[in-house]
């Protein structure tokens, strides 16, 4: 050990008691130094463990909070032998069994959920009068009742030119045309349906523009990158930003709204294309247990702090439920009352799942080894509250809320009490179990704040999953073009996850909307007051109607 003089037998009988001494309470200082440093290093050796075995976990396993996964069978380890037994295979016989007397045979090979809502074309195969004379001869045929046999066809979606020859004609000096040019823009090729396609691919499949054009050349075409970025850029801001403005207001009226956030990089207008730093997008929406039509919006920002909800949120006075980013919680404060901030239980089962994930022999361990791990403990009796909200989703506000005061909340104080049983000393400094306790200890307040309202969900899933769209298509585009095109991106979006929250089909929405909101627009611009554009919401019949009426269309065509 460094700084520590080691002395021979020699020495020592050579020095006094007192020198002996000192040299002793020197190195006994050293060694106690040395133990704590061994112990802070096995600490972080044994913290680092447990967040490697945690993020292969994430990376390579299942992407599931249950814990019957978790307690499931290593994937090493084969199934029972009756599991493993090869199922029944039909027969001929067997898929052409006859039907009801009078009715066809159909075949039994294909189950009907797998069938059901896919357009049907149906082609009669017959055979002409003198092919049945070959086969029969002079005998009297007759048909039997006719089979079927459902095959699942493909087929490409392609982009196409419709060019129209407008007929001109004119007499006495007057010039008559058949139709007019029914375009977007006078110098654009781009239809509504084109756009939508467009729109569809890129922010609801999470396509990027750059493999639609790659497809749009393996058919033969050959579409410009920059063109089509273009249109979507000036559609979105020309066209959807006063709408969004719209269902933002009408999100904000509920007083019930949840909300998260996510990074994403944005490059700088213009020639240098260099990424701006970290950016975000902002998702609200109404809350999930809210009776009324559903409502998302996509806000683009270039900072993740509290100037955003002080913006956004101008004048809200509500709940908002959100995760424990410490934002949300000053906010709350500077509102002075007009706005309550409510917690994220699954947040807090995400940090005891955590635990049991990094655990390597977790799966291994006994239902009765497995009770005596406190993450598990935990889980369970996180499991218990989940499974008892569940039941009440369709129920009134207050109905819901009666019962959880009733059934739920003893569970809810069970599970805190549980928390607070455990101090600091129980479990390693920095380790994830005790990250998940003080979870659970700091977030308490807002955690319980969903038993005060029936309203108010027990957890933020409803915004997260609204945001996953957008997190699978960043990982595929990697960044945006310029502050245009995440302005743009955020309006899209916004007009996707409303669609599909209320049932709506994006892409027959995106369509619409392009084919409407033109003319609306150019007859009434963006006023203060937008509620001319309701007539134009997902839930309207206007729009059901036409959803309807395109489908019939397409499934013609």
């Amino acid at each position: 050990m460094e700084g520590i003089r080691i002395f021979s037998r020699e020495e020592l009988e050579r020095m006094g008691q007192g020198e002996v001494i000192d040299a002793y309470l020197a190195l006994k200082d050293r060694l106690l130094e040395q133990m704590a440093i061994d112990a802070e290093k096995d600490l972080l050796v044994k913290n680092l463990s447990e967040r490697l075995n945690l993020g292969s976990a994430k990376q390579f396993g299942r992407s599931t909070e249950r814990t019957s996964s978790l307690s499931g069978s290593s994937p090493d380890k084969m199934p029972p032998a009756a599991a493993r037994e090869t199922p029944q295979v039909q027969t001929a016989a067997q898929t052409d069994a006859p039907g009801k007397k009078g009715q066809p045979r159909r075949e039994t090979g294909c189950a009907d959920h797998v069938k059901e809502g896919i357009p049907v074309k149906d082609l009669h195969v017959t055979l002409t009068p003198e092919e049945l004379e070959e086969v029969f001869g002079s005998y009297q045929w007759r048909e039997l009742p006719e089979q079927t046999c459902d095959v699942l066809r493909y087929r490409k979606a392609c982009l196409y030119i419709e060019r129209k020859h407008i007929h001109v004609y004119t007499a006495g000096g007057k010039i008559v045309r058949a139709g007019k040019a029914e375009k977007m823009s006078p110098k654009s090729l781009a239809s509504p349906e084109a756009l939508a396609g467009i729109l569809d691919a890129k922010f609801v499949m999470g396509i990027p523009i750059s493999r639609f054009v790659q497809q749009a050349g393996r058919e033969g075409g050959h579409l410009a990158r920059q063109t089509l970025y273009g249109w979507v850029v000036r559609c979105c801001l020309e066209y959807f930003e006063a709408f969004v403005m719209r269902i933002a207001q009408l999100m904000l009226a509920t007083g019930h709204i949840q909300a998260d956030e996510t990074p994403v990089t944005v490059n700088a207008d213009g020639p240098d294309s260099r990424p701006l730093g970290q950016c975000y997008f902002w998702v609200f929406s109404t809350s999930e247990l809210w009776p009324g039509e559903r409502v998302v919006v996509f806000q683009y920002e270039s900072s993740r702090g509290t100037r955003v909800l002080r913006e956004f949120l101008e004048g809200y006075a509500g709940t908002l439920t959100c995760d424990a980013y410490s934002c949300y919680q000053t906010f709350e404060k500077e509102q002075e009352g007009s706005v309550t901030v409510t917690g994220c239980m699954t947040h807090l089962r995400r940090y005891f799942v955590d635990v049991l994930r990094a655990m390597k022999d977790f799966r291994d361990l006994t239902p009765e080894e497995k009770k005596e791990i406190p993450a598990y403990q935990a889980v369970e009796k996180l499991k218990k509250i989940f499974q008892a909200e569940t039941p009440l989703q369709k129920l009134t506000a207050e109905e819901r809320l009666r019962i959880r005061r009733e059934k739920i909340q003893p569970l809810v104080e069970e599970l805190f009490d549980w928390i607070h049983s455990f101090g600091d000393e129980d479990f390693e400094k920095g380790g994830l179990m005790q990250k998940a306790l003080n979870y659970g200890k700091n977030q308490e307040v807002y955690l319980k704040r969903f038993l005060e309202d029936g309203y108010v969900p027990m957890h933020n899933s409803g915004s997260e999953r609204s945001i996953i769209p957008l997190c699978i298509g960043r990982n595929n585009w990697r960044s945006i073009g310029s502050e245009n095109g995440a302005a743009a991106a955020a309006y899209a979006y916004s007009i996707a996850e409303t669609a599909k929250a209320n049932h709506a089909d994006p892409f027959y929405y995106y369509k619409f909307l392009l084919e409407q909101l033109p003319f609306l627009l150019r007859e009434h611009g963006i006023e203060k007051d937008l509620s001319y554009l309701d007539c134009l919401m997902p839930w309207t019949e206007r729009y059901r109607s036409y959803e309807r009426q395109e489908r019939e269309r397409y499934r013609q065509e």
